[in-house]
């Protein structure tokens, strides 16, 4: 008898552990489906859209942009009647902007334009790491270097800016920042954090970071032994330190995850986040000028370039 109870209760336990992933979020009624809109076919927007269909359970259709601003786009998503338009890129989003009763979420996008940040129906992954992200993997690369310098438009970062501060206040760090409203404001403003800085952090922001800017921002950099952080490893070649790239798949499963929330609520209201995982490159060459060097822990965890 014992023998009988106790095999009813595995075979129970085992059961529950087959369904316990279903109950991490309310099932969704009927077969959901979701219209996908990609701005080119780039191989990061094809990671972040296979991200996207590994994680959500709907059926996902790829309707092809003809050209930015189409309007057919639009007459096409209206009769396919999706419960969820996905928008990869700052094209597909900008075409399908007008629709205002459908949830739209948002990938690979580096600023949600201000006309669109007051829509209720848009969500989406900012291309920004969380700044926790970012802090996080500074303190542990550069014990000891706690004031980092920022140069940013504030038209452009305010929003993300704001959000670093209160981090780095967490975290006993400091953040020495300048506004730049121009190209032509990165030089001198460089030349103001000379003996204030020990990190210069990129951030992607187009008036600071451009192919006019980079070749001064590396200069500084090797002048003044200042190692320099940005968000791409695009900037590896050309004489950064260390970059914190964004992982398009992780982000796709992101905006799954985002999706899946929306859907299960009739009550979910807009979610805006910032992209949670990151790639680290360390450039041990450029280490090596500035006479830096990294412990093997840290070392082990990152992608290095020689």
């Amino acid at each position: 008898m014992r023998s009988f109870i106790a095999h009813r209760l595995l075979r129970f336990g085992t059961t529950l552990l087959l369904f316990l992933p279903l109950l991490a979020f309310p099932p969704l009624a009927g077969a959901l489906e979701v219209a996908v809109v990609k701005s080119n076919s780039i191989r990061p927007y094809g990671e972040a859209l296979e991200g996207f269909r590994s994680s959500v359970p709907f059926t996902v259709r790829e309707l092809p942009l003809t050209k930015p601003g189409n309007a057919d786009i639009v007459r096409r998503i209206r009769r396919m009647k999706p419960d969820l338009v996905l928008a990869i890129g700052q094209n597909a989003l900008s075409s399908i902007s007008e629709i205002e009763d459908i949830p739209l979420i948002y990938l690979m996008v580096l600023n949600l334009p201000p006309s669109l940040s007051k829509q209720k129906n848009i969500s989406g992954v900012s291309l920004y790491l969380s700044p926790e992200v970012y802090l996080a993997t500074l303190a542990r690369s550069f014990p000891g270097k706690r004031r980092i310098g920022v140069i940013y438009d504030e038209a452009k970062s305010s929003f993300f800016v704001e959000k670093i501060q209160h981090a780095a206040r967490a975290r006993e760090l400091e953040i020495i920042l300048r506004k730049a409203d121009v190209p032509g404001d990165v030089m001198p403003l460089l030349a103001s954090l000379k003996g204030r800085i020990d990190l210069l952090w990129l951030l992607p922001d187009t008036t600071v970071v451009s192919p006019d800017t980079m070749k001064l921002l590396m200069q500084y950099s090797l002048q003044h032994a200042i190692p320099v952080i940005s968000f791409t490893s695009q900037h590896i070649d050309l004489g950064a330190l260390m970059t914190l790239d964004i992982d398009p798949f992780d982000m796709g499963v992101q905006a799954g995850d985002i999706a899946q929330r929306l859907l299960s609520s009739k009550d979910a209201q807009r979610i805006r986040e910032e992209a949670r995982k990151g790639r680290t490159t360390i450039n041990l060459k450029i280490a090596g000028k500035l006479w830096i060097t990294f412990s093997d822990k840290v070392l082990r965890e990152v992608r290095i370039i020689e």
